[in-house]
């Protein structure tokens, strides 16, 4: 089921994006399921046949004169098609949001929140309910 769930997602992105070098960000308020969704979801890309790695997002300043610039320039995951699958907390707030091809939302109930200024789920591309890690849910919360 988790395989299934985080495989879907990386042929979305992947579909959504066919070429190039590809910035995934998922916002999550809790380290453990952040880091692990981010690896299986950088390995299923990878066993798709695109270079991916999973980076941690500490510090916005950092981040973006090290990893991205980076990322960016060939330095990490060197050739012209790759994806870099960013976990952390923060990464749909202004500021974050607009760095991303593509976002996710993984909501771990329980979880404790942290007191953000933007509801991080409204930004987010996709949302994931990872309540019972062993069986992520892709969860459909549109308005239609």
């Amino acid at each position: 089921m988790r395989a299934d769930v985080i495989g879907e997602y990386a042929a979305e992105v992947q579909d959504l994006f066919p070429s190039g070098r590809i910035l995934v960000g998922l916002d999550c308020d809790d380290s453990a399921a952040g880091v692990a969704f981010a690896r299986d979801l950088a390995a299923a890309i990878a066993a798709r046949g695109v270079a991916a790695e999973a980076v941690e997002l500490q510090d916005a300043a950092a981040f973006r004169a090290g990893v991205l610039a980076r990322f960016r320039d060939g330095t990490v995951l060197p050739g012209e098609r790759a994806v870099l699958v960013v976990w952390g907390q923060g990464l749909l707030e202004p500021g974050l949001v607009g760095v991303w091809h593509t976002t996710a939302w993984l909501d771990v109930p329980g979880a404790p929140r942290i007191d953000r200024r933007t509801v991080p789920r409204t930004r987010a591309n996709a949302t994931f309910d990872l309540g019972d890690p062993a069986h992520p849910r892709r969860v459909f919360a549109d308005a239609c």
